[in-house]
């Protein structure tokens, strides 16, 4: 995620085939006008939003306000990204949970999932793979080369045929944007429909009658989201297919 907004630019072609850049020399924050609003961001993002807009002032109901004040995030989470000068081993897999370890939680092997990345193993005679890190505890929260390092000889130590490769290129963030997940959580969490008409929620940490978590829940909102849509239209919406509620994963 960018750090700052990105800057507008404006691009103008030549009679060749460059093309120019230049930054505009203002940019005033603009103003959206439409039908409905589907805010789908994450966490922090959207108390932020909702912090900083006239709801508050114009009397919405406050249980909303505060469902969504009291959302929360989990500890930090780190993923990590390598380009190896080295082939990883053919794996029954490309993705493995592993425990036991101080960081490393998952591995992901995209040299041997993914098209791009395994045409780019082909090529280069390498590998591609993702350490993730979830719920880092405060006392894991540490300088990032050091984090880094021990990242890399837990990898040693789970894939030993990659001891000693080279780090070509790598992508490392340790971001705080995961919902917290804690007991009593689930009751306060605000829904897909808000107190203004118009206005709808989507994510992972909205509360769903279905049982659908993570990037599925993410998914299920939006498209539940955009049902209301079409439903305010008049226009048909579309199925969702969901675990029947009964059995053993009723909520």
């Amino acid at each position: 995620p960018t750090v700052v907004p990105l800057v507008a630019l404006d691009a103008v072609a030549d009679i060749g085939d460059q093309v120019t850049l230049t930054p505009r020399a203002q940019q005033n924050t603009p103003e959206l006008e439409a039908d409905y609003f589907v805010l789908a961001c994450d966490v922090p993002g959207l108390k932020e939003i909702i912090g900083r807009s006239e709801l508050a002032q114009n009397g919405v109901e406050p249980g909303f306000m505060r469902s969504v004040a009291d959302l929360g995030v989990a500890d930090p989470y780190i993923v990590w990204r390598l380009w190896l000068d080295r082939e990883c081993p053919p794996m029954a897999v490309p993705f493995y949970t592993v425990s036991g370890w101080r960081y490393t939680d998952s591995i992901a092997i995209y040299s041997q999932m993914q098209p791009a990345y395994e045409d780019w193993g082909r090529r280069h005679k390498g590998s591609v793979l993702e350490l993730h890190a979830y719920a880092v505890e405060p006392v894991n929260v540490i300088d990032e080369t050091e984090i880094k390092q021990i990242m890399r000889a837990e990898l040693d130590e789970l894939i030993p045929e990659l001891r000693g490769a080279k780090v070509l290129y790598d992508i490392f963030t340790m971001q705080q944007n995961f919902p917290r997940w804690a007991p009593g959580d689930y009751q306060g969490r605000p829904g897909i429909d808000t107190p203004v008409e118009n206005l709808f929620l989507a994510g992972d940490f909205v509360r769903l009658e279905v049982p659908a978590n993570l990037m599925e829940a993410a998914a299920m909102t939006g498209r539940i989201a955009a049902n209301r849509v079409l439903a305010a239209e008049g226009l048909r919406e579309n199925p969702i297919p969901a675990v029947d509620l009964t059995g053993p994963l009723v909520i």
